[in-house]
């Protein structure tokens, strides 16, 4: 479970992107912070992905992984809390049911349904129709949230849901797991004897 040092560490890293980039709000820079750890990805990348606005049938990122022959779409849906104290509710489920939504329409290449999106997220549909055209192309949605996880009937629902396209993935990333990323693990010092006989070290 989360605690304090958990969201410190990950709400060090949240103010830090705000504090160098003016543009981008608490939630903006939440998205930004998580898709450059989990994408590896730099910060100005991780910027270029953001789709989050009016319209963004509830992606708030959208990044196409094309490194090394892959063709993969990560979509981001982000939910940021302002404090420790609400960090333990747990991810809300009321917009993945509009993600679910934008997948299928993604891989029916639905062009009417997708035609009312923003235009931040229509350039990033437009080049995601192109890589769901390759045989490889994989689409893995990403929850993420400085808070508890979702609720495993929420998840597996959604991952029922889907379950018959092999290519499609939900992946949860709550507090507990972002943290992982910038907490400084110390390794504890190690106090041990060793004995050497003439010249054998």
């Amino acid at each position: 479970m989360a605690n304090s040092f958990d969201w410190n560490a990950l709400d060090q890293k949240i103010t830090a992107t705000l504090m160098d980039n003016e543009e981008l709000d608490r939630t903006k820079a939440l998205t930004v912070v998580a898709v450059s750890a989990i994408m590896e990805i730099d910060i100005d990348e991780a910027i270029d992905a953001i789709t989050d606005g009016g319209n963004d049938r509830g992606a708030d990122a959208l990044f196409i992984d094309d490194r090394d022959t892959r063709k993969d779409i990560h979509i981001f849906q982000t939910k940021c809390v302002g404090d420790f104290s609400k960090s333990k509710n747990h991810f809300p489920s009321s917009e993945i049911d509009k993600l679910a939504s934008l997948v299928t329409d993604l891989t029916g290449h639905d062009s009417d349904a997708l035609g009312s999106v923003n235009d931040l997220l229509k350039a990033k549909i437009a080049d995601a129709l192109e890589i769901l055209k390759e045989s490889n192309a994989t689409i893995t949605v990403h929850f993420v949230g400085n808070t508890a996880p979702l609720i495993d009937t929420e998840m597996k629902r959604i991952q029922t849901a889907f379950s018959r396209y092999k290519a499609i993935e939900f992946r949860m990333h709550d507090l507990d797991a972002l943290s992982d990323f910038f907490i400084e693990k110390k390794t504890p010092a190690l106090v041990r004897e060793i004995t050497v006989i003439d010249t054998n070290f």
